[in-house]
């Protein structure tokens, strides 16, 4: 029976994740009882997994699932036109829809680890969440005067989070994982600092935050086998220059 649960369950807390959050622009006066809900409902997921299957650990599994949803449902409060919401909440519900059926996955080393695989799914979502939660915290620095010293304190713990369990997935030593993230966290912190002296758009921030994320997570990973290492670096180089130039030509200067 947990067994048919966790299997729809998936398919059920996405529709949950739409639906509640279209739901705060019809009640935007209860929206942190959505919130409250929302973090809810992979709270019931990992208590199933985990009262089925005690032979690995769902704490970062599941802690990663409240910064997925958190980083989601505060970029949408910044979202104003309604197909723009829409298609968010569609991209949304789906990666989140995909990352609990690769936790699933993951956790029971059914045969479609390989194809849905959680590794992967973390070095493509962590992009995701600097990227839209970057966008949301510089918002409300610019537009509802959150003080600096609010906003990046959040951001570069949430980078420091997820470099430190990604390097534990790639099975680094917790110490070198340390090492590693904080110097990273460390580095954003910094550019962070520096784009909120400029005059740009959140979005312009948002997409350097993440680009530098990009480039430094990529250079610290190690390569599979057969793989020239050297010229992997050279494209991730190349791909990081060619986004933030791109990015600062058509930006729009405030």
């Amino acid at each position: 029976m947990i067994l048919l649960l966790l299997r729809l369950f998936p398919y059920l807390a996405a529709l949950a994740f739409f639906a509640l959050c279209r739901a705060v622009f019809y009640w935007p006066g209860h929206w942190l009882w959505f919130f409250i809900v929302l973090l809810a409902v992979p709270s019931i997921y990992f208590f199933l997994i985990n009262i089925n299957n005690k032979t690995k650990s769902v704490i970062v599994a599941y802690l990663y699932s409240l910064i997925f949803i958190t980083s989601g449902f505060v970029f949408l409060l910044i979202l104003e036109n309604n197909y723009v919401i829409n298609c968010f909440l569609f991209l949304w519900s789906f990666l989140f829809w995909l990352y609990l059926e690769a936790v699933f996955h993951d956790f029971y080393e059914t045969t479609r680890i390989h194809i849905i695989n959680l590794n992967n799914l973390y070095s493509y979502f962590n992009i995701l969440i600097v990227f839209f939660l970057t966008a949301s915290l510089v918002n409300f620095s610019i537009f509802l005067n959150w003080p600096v010293l609010a906003v990046v304190p959040i951001l570069s713990l949430v980078c420091f989070i997820l470099y430190y369990w990604l390097y534990l997935k790639y099975s680094f030593g917790w110490r070198p994982a340390l090492i590693y993230a904080l110097i990273q966290a460390i580095v954003l912190t910094e550019l962070l600092f520096l784009l909120l002296l400029w005059p740009v758009s959140f979005y312009v921030s948002a997409i350097l935050s993440a680009a530098t994320y990009y480039l430094m997570l990529s250079l610290s990973l190690p390569r599979s086998a057969g793989i020239n290492k050297g010229k992997s670096h050279l494209r991730t180089i190349v791909v990081f220059s060619l986004v933030v130039v791109l990015t600062l030509i058509s930006a729009i200067w405030l």
